[in-house]
C-alpha cells in the first residue's frame, strides 16, 4: 500500500472532507446505491468510485442539480453539479488507475476541471496516477504523473457517428410511403428525400454509416449521411421481415431482429456479413443496446416479453415478462434500467437490467409507443398514440409530471426524439404530414413543420 494512501487514511474524522447535504441528496436521487467515504469519495452501486473535485469557489444555488455529464451516454467519467462541485470516475488503464483523459473533454469541461482541486485528505487509490496536464488538481497530494498523448477516438457514442461538431441532421422514416426524409437540425426544414420502394423502419449508425431496416424488401439499406447517398444494402433471407436495428458503441457489430424468423442477426459492419443468428421468442421487433455495450434487449411483442442477449457471447441471458404488446424501449445512461412501453397495457415497465426483473410500472395514456429519456433532467417522455398526447414522468420519483395534448395536425405519434441539447422534443405523426416540436422547458408546442408525408422513427446524426 503506497505512503499517500496510508497518510490519507490516518486523517482524523474532524478533518475529513464532508459533502454538502444538498449535493449528497442529489447524488442519491440519481443512483440507487450511494456510499460516501471519509474523504468525500463516493462508491456507486458497489462497483464505481467517484473522486470529488472541490470548486475554486462555491456557487450559490437554491437547489443542487446534476447539470452535465461526460460522456453523455454510457458510464459517466465526469459529473458536474450546479453548486460547482464535480466528481471524476476512477478508470482502469491496464493495471493502473486514472481519471478522464483531458484531451477528450470539451473546452468548457476542461476549463472547469482545471479550476478545481482534490481535497487534501483524499485517499488516493492504489496504482493511481494523473495525466501531467492535470497536475494542478493534486496540490499537496503525492501522486505520480504520466504524459498522455491525444487519443484517437475509437468509439462513437451509441447511435451516433464520429464528429466534433454540434451541428447535424435528422433522418426520419415513413413506412407507409416508403420514404426517408433528411431534416436540418436547426431549422427542422426538409433538405432531401430518399425513396426506397420498401418499408423503412428502424435506424442505427455505425462506422459513419446509417443503417435502416426495410421490412418489405428483407434488407438493410446503407446511407452515407454527409454525402447523402445510398451505399448499398445488406440482403437478408426472404420473408424474415427485419424490424429493429441497433449498433454496438464501437460500431463493429449491428444487431437486427428478424420478426417472422424469430432471429437476432449479428452483422459485422466491416464486411456486412451475418456472423451468427440467435434464436429468440416469437416476434422480435425493436431492440436496444445498453450504453456499456454488454447487453442487447429485444422486445418480443406477441409474447409480452423482452429478451436479453449477451453481446459478448451472443447467448440469451433470459427474458422478462412486461405488458401486452411492448413497443418502445430506452435505457438509462449507466445501463442499469430499461423502460419499455406496452401499447395495449397502457403502461411503461421499468426493468432492472442486472437482476432481469421488472421493478416498477408507470401508467400512461392510451396506446403508448415512442419513448425519450432525458438523463440530465430525469424525465421520461412517452407518446400515447391513441390519445394523441404525451405523458411526462420524473424518473427519480416515478411520478407523472404532466399530460400534454398534441396539436391537431399531429396524429397517432409513433416515435419521439430529444435534440442533443435537450431543449426540444420531436414528435412524429403516422397519419399527417407534420411533426411536432415541444419546448422541454415550457412543455408547450412551439411549431409543427410540414414534412410532406407521414413519419415514424427519428435519429439525429452529427455532421462535420
Amino acid at each position: 500500500m503506497c505512503g499517500a494512501f496510508m497518510a490519507s487514511y490516518m486523517v482524523p474524522p474532524a478533518q475529513a472532507t464532508k459533502l454538502p447535504s444538498d449535493l449528497l441528496n442529489c447524488l442519491k436521487s440519481h443512483y440507487s446505491d450511494v456510499k460516501t467515504r471519509l474523504d468525500g469519495s463516493v462508491e456507486i452501486n458497489k462497483t464505481e468510485l467517484l473522486l470529488p473535485l472541490l470548486p475554486a469557489a462555491q456557487v450559490k444555488t437554491d437547489k443542487v442539480e446534476l447539470t452535465e455529464v461526460y460522456p453523455p451516454q454510457g458510464k459517466s467519467d465526469m459529473l458536474v453539479f450546479s453548486d460547482g462541485w464535480c466528481f471524476l470516475r476512477v478508470l482502469k488503464r491496464g493495471v493502473n488507475k486514472t481519471i478522464v483523459n483531458p484531451h477528450e473533454l470539451p473546452e468548457n469541461l476542461l476549463k472547469l476541471l482545471l479550476s478545481g482541486h482534490f481535497a487534501t485528505d483524499l485517499i488516493v487509490p492504489e496504482k493511481f496516477s494523473l495525466p501531467r496536464r492535470l497536475k494542478v488538481l493534486a496540490k499537496d497530494i503525492s501522486v505520480t504523473y504520466f504524459d498522455e498523448a491525444p487519443r484517437k477516438e475509437e468509439q462513437p457514442l451509441v447511435g451516433q457517428i464520429k464528429s466534433s461538431s454540434s451541428h447535424g441532421v435528422i433522418f426520419v422514416t415513413s413506412p407507409s410511403t416508403g420514404k426517408i426524409a433528411l431534416l436540418d437540425d436547426q431549422t427542422l426544414s426538409k433538405l432531401v428525400e430518399f425513396p426506397t420502394e420498401g418499408t423503412p423502419n428502424s435506424l442505427a449508425v455505425a462506422e459513419n454509416r446509417l443503417y435502416i431496416t426495410d421490412q418489405a424488401k428483407n434488407r438493410i439499406l446503407i446511407i452515407e449521411p454527409k454525402q447523402r447517398k445510398f451505399l448499398g444494402q445488406i440482403d437478408l433471407p426472404p420473408k424474415t421481415t427485419p424490424k429493429g436495428i441497433a449498433a454496438l458503441p464501437n460500431g463493429k457489430l449491428l444487431y437486427v431482429s428478424e420478426y417472422t424468423a424469430n432471429n437476432i442477426d449479428v452483422i459485422e459492419t466491416e464486411n456486412n456479413k451475418v456472423l451468427v443468428r440467435t434464436k429468440v421468442p416469437a416476434g422480435p421487433s425493436r431492440l436496444a443496446i445498453t450504453p456499456d455495450g454488454q447487453t442487447v434487449i429485444v422486445m418480443n411483442a406477441p409474447a409480452g416479453r423482452v429478451t436479453m442477449i449477451s453481446a459478448a457471447t451472443q447467448k440469451v441471458l433470459g427474458s422478462v415478462v412486461v405488458g401486452t404488446l411492448p413497443n418502445g424501449i430506452v435505457i438509462n445512461r449507466d445501463s442499469s434500467l430499461a423502460y419499455v412501453s406496452n401499447r395495449v397495457s397502457n403502461s411503461v415497465s421499468i426493468i432492472d437490467i442486472n437482476s432481469r426483473k421488472v421493478t416498477g410500472s408507470l401508467t400512461t395514456g392510451t396506446g403508448p409507443t415512442g419513448l425519450a429519456l432525458d438523463n440530465v433532467k430525469d424525465r421520461l417522455y412517452v407518446a400515447n398514440a391513441r390519445d394523441n398526447s404525451l405523458s411526462v414522468f420524473d424518473t427519480r420519483t416515478r411520478k407523472k409530471v404532466e399530460d400534454i395534448k398534441l396539436p391537431l395536425d399531429i396524429d397517432f405519434p409513433g416515435g419521439v426524439m430529444l435534440t442533443p441539447d435537450g431543449k426540444r422534443l420531436l414528435v412524429s405523426s403516422t397519419l399527417t404530414e407534420s411533426i411536432g416540436i415541444l419546448d422541454t422547458q415550457t412543455l408547450k408546442f412551439e411549431s409543427q413543420p410540414v414534412i410532406g408525408h407521414s413519419t415514424d422513427q427519428m435519429l439525429w446524426i452529427p455532421i462535420e
